[in-house]
């Protein structure tokens, strides 16, 4: 969290996303917001920037397995929510803390539990639907979305206690059918958390470093950008432009490689504006191996891309050995 300027306005930018993926959430004076917005999109735009609807985020947010407010009400205890995993009762005193502790020496009455029910491709449910075990109204749900992730409808619901085990085959009654559910342990999507910690916005070294406040905190003068560590050449790309938009020139580089690998820096390099390109590597004149051929020309200290279709190297499968891993479609 910081305070940042954006469109002669102080918000403050918090490193968070509802929608499961890195990103930010800007709060300021309700007057501020638009001029805020049109810069945002002026900047946004070379990457692809759109807009999304509260649908949209409600569906995002069911898939990280995120409570919201059908789920967070002044009805039920922090216990009940399943969210003490937030609660640090060490602490001396908190608003709410005497009536948590209460909570959790008295039986459950109800517990939020995530579902995933089977989809009819008509109805979705709205939320307050009956949740029933083996023909018995244990509960209602929250909250319920199509996934398109999933396949199925997402829900948080209430139930009974006894009926919250992950893998518990419960039925959630939608325009009165009875639909399969089942009660799941972890997020359908990115279970492992991993696309909040990095993505297209953070720059890998030595450590991960948020781009943002590279150019935020006036923090280096050239950025060093190796392509595999990014993620792949779309990945580089888009970090790249946000630094030379920024004016922060770069260096093209990799963590190793033979032709194949100098090709992609070679047109990595060729498409960088040259006044922001400090330098690029020719890494394949570092090895003995060959990987491909006719791999990138150097002449005179100078890198040249190849005109040839794609990166313009044939792989030298030979070299490369026995493949680690196949793909494709299963006839």
């Amino acid at each position: 969290m910081r305070e940042i300027d954006i469109a002669g306005a102080r918000l403050w930018a918090f490193r968070m996303s509802y929608a499961g993926e890195l990103g930010w959430e800007l709060h300021g004076p309700r007057d501020a917001i638009a001029a805020a917005y049109d810069v945002l999109w002026a900047a946004g735009e070379r990457q692809g920037i759109t807009d999304y609807g509260s649908f949209a985020m409600n569906v995002m947010r069911l898939e990280k397995m995120f409570k919201g407010a059908g789920e967070l009400t002044n009805e039920v205890t922090l216990p009940e929510a399943d969210v003490m995993r937030f609660v640090n009762l060490d602490k001396p005193d908190f608003h709410g803390k005497a009536a948590t502790e209460a909570a959790i020496a008295a039986p459950l009455k109800w517990i939020c539990v995530y579902l995933a029910i089977d989809d009819d491709g008509v109805d979705l449910g709205h939320g307050g639907e009956a949740v029933l075990k083996e023909g018995t109204c244990i509960g209602a749900t929250s909250s319920v979305a199509y996934s398109p992730a999933a396949g199925k409808l997402l829900a948080f619901a209430y139930v009974d206690p006894a009926h919250a085990e992950p893998g518990t085959a419960l039925d959630v009654v939608i325009m009165g059918d009875p639909r399969p559910t089942v009660v799941l342990a972890e997020p359908i999507y990115d279970a492992a958390n991993e696309k909040p910690r990095g993505c297209w916005g953070r720059w890998y070294m030595a450590e991960t470093i948020d781009t943002m406040r590279i150019v935020a905190d006036k923090a280096a003068e050239i950025v060093c950008l190796k392509i595999s560590n990014l993620g792949g050449l779309s990945k580089a790309r888009r970090v790249r432009d946000f630094f030379v938009d920024n004016g922060i020139p770069v260096v093209a580089e990799d963590t190793w490689g033979g032709e194949i690998v100098t090709a992609t820096l070679s047109h990595f390099a060729a498409s960088t504006p040259a006044e922001m390109l400090v330098n690029t590597t020719d890494l394949h004149n570092y090895n003995t191996r060959s990987t491909g051929k006719p791999g990138p020309r150097t002449a005179s200290g100078r890198l040249f891309a190849s005109n040839d279709p794609g990166l313009g190297v044939e792989p030298d499968y030979k070299s490369l050995g026995e493949p680690v891993a196949r793909y494709g479609v299963a006839a």
